[in-house]
C-alpha cells in the first residue's frame, strides 16, 4: 500500500528541486548596463588650478583639476587649458593614443574622417583621430601607402599622427589596450614673472630637463617597440633598424624639437617684477 506524502512535504519538492536547478546553472559575470565611457584624466601643476578642455567637436568648462575629460565627445585632438593665480594661463595638446603601436601608429599616420569632422575657418578638414594599422602593401609602397617609410608616397587622406608628451601611454581606465583614449594627460604650468634672471633660468631649465626626460622615454618604447616580430624588417642592416623604425625615430625626433621650442620661448616671453 502507497502512502500519500504529507501536504508540507509536497510543498517543499519545488523548492527543492528549484534549488537544485539553480546550483547547476553556471554563474556568469555580471555585464555593464551601458557601454564604458573612456574618459582622461587631466592634472595640472599646481594643483590648484583651473582648466577647460577645447575639442574639434566640443569643449568643456572650466573647473579644478583633477578631473576627467571625453575626448572622442569632444573630438580629438583636445586643447588643454589651466590658469592659476600667479602663472601664464598654459595649454597642452591631448593627441589620441597610437594604434597598434607607437611606430606602426606614426608611420600610418591619422586617418581623416570626412563624413564627421568639422572643418576649420580656411576650410581645411580637422582630423578626428582614428589610427589605423598599415598593410604590408602598404609598408611595401602600394597603389595608396600611407606615410610611413621614406620610400612611400603620402596619402592626402591622412595626416601625421602627433603625440603628447605628458600624456600617459596606458589606455583610459576601463578601456581595452587598443583604445586610442590616454590614461591622463599633465599640464605644467608656467610662470610669467621672476625676481631675477637667475630664477628663470633655473625654472625653464628644470622644465626643459623633464620634457626631455618625457621625449627619451618615448624614444625608448619606440626602440623596444622595434623588437616586435611583428614590425616589418624592410631597410634592416647590421647598422641601421628598419626603415618603419628610422621613420618613427625620425618623427619623435621632430616633434621634439619643435616641443623644446615652444618651451625656449616661452621663457624668452618671461620677464622680471
Amino acid at each position: 500500500m502507497i502512502r500519500a506524502l504529507p501536504v508540507p512535504v509536497l510543498r517543499a519538492v519545488p523548492l527543492v528541486l528549484a534549488l537544485a536547478v539553480s546550483a547547476c546553472t553556471p554563474i556568469m559575470d555580471p555585464q555593464p548596463e551601458f557601454p564604458v565611457t573612456e574618459r582622461t584624466l587631466v592634472e595640472a601643476v599646481p594643483a590648484d588650478a583651473r582648466c577647460r578642455a577645447i575639442g574639434t567637436k566640443a569643449r568643456q568648462g572650466a573647473q579644478p583639476a583633477p578631473f576627467t575629460i571625453d575626448p572622442l565627445r569632444l573630438g580629438f585632438p583636445v586643447i588643454i587649458v589651466c590658469e592659476s593665480p600667479g602663472y601664464s594661463p598654459t595649454p597642452e595638446t591631448l593627441y589620441p593614443r597610437p594604434q597598434p603601436s607607437l611606430v606602426e601608429g606614426l608611420a600610418a599616420g591619422v586617418l581623416i574622417d570626412r563624413t564627421t569632422s568639422p572643418y576649420d575657418a580656411s576650410g581645411a578638414p580637422v582630423p578626428f583621430a582614428q589610427p589605423v594599422r598599415p598593410s604590408p602593401r602598404d609598408l611595401e609602397g602600394g597603389d595608396n601607402p600611407p606615410p610611413g617609410p621614406p620610400s612611400s608616397t603620402p596619402d592626402p587622406s591622412r595626416v601625421q599622427l602627433r603625440l603628447s608628451p605628458t600624456a600617459d601611454p596606458a589606455p583610459a581606465a576601463g578601456s581595452p589596450a587598443s583604445s586610442i583614449v590616454p590614461f591622463r594627460i599633465v599640464v605644467k604650468l608656467r610662470q610669467p614673472f621672476f625676481e631675477t634672471r637667475g630664477e628663470r633660468d633655473a625654472f625653464y631649465d628644470t622644465l626643459k630637463a623633464e620634457r626631455m626626460a618625457l621625449w627619451s622615454d618615448i624614444r625608448r618604447r619606440a626602440e623596444v617597440n622595434c623588437q616586435d616580430p611583428d614590425i616589418p624588417r624592410a631597410g634592416q642592416s647590421a647598422t641601421s633598424p628598419p626603415a618603419l623604425c628610422q621613420w618613427a625615430y625620425r618623427q619623435i625626433d621632430q616633434q621634439r624639437a619643435a616641443d623644446l621650442r615652444r618651451v625656449e620661448i616661452d621663457r624668452r616671453r618671461a620677464t622680471f617684477r
